[in-house]
């Protein structure tokens, strides 16, 4: 099953600049300010975003399922018997 984690950059990059905007409005900056505060602050968690995104991906990353010895020696038997699973109580009685 693969994780949708695209939208993690985004995510936090707009809530960081929504956070930002709020506090520029509280301390009430002009508008080059706050541009320039809009704009770093989404540019720099938009990085911090995908660096977290990369990181999940990462660690939830499955893991090829490995033969063991026992398992192979197991198939290589069956394959050389010819053994067929049958359904109990299919056989021909006579």
């Amino acid at each position: 099953m693969k994780r949708n984690t695209k939208l993690i950059a985004p995510f936090i990059a707009l809530l960081a600049a929504f956070i930002s905007c709020i506090f520029s409005i509280i301390q009430g900056v002009s508008f080059s300010v706050f541009s320039k505060r809009l704009a770093i602050s989404a540019i720099v968690f938009l990085f911090i975003g995908s660096c977290v995104r990369y990181a999940i991906e990462y660690a939830y990353k499955p893991e090829p399922e490995e033969e063991t010895e026992e398992d192979s020696a197991e198939d290589e038997e069956a394959e050389g018997e010819g053994i067929t699973a049958e359904e109990p109580g299919t056989e021909d009685e006579e």
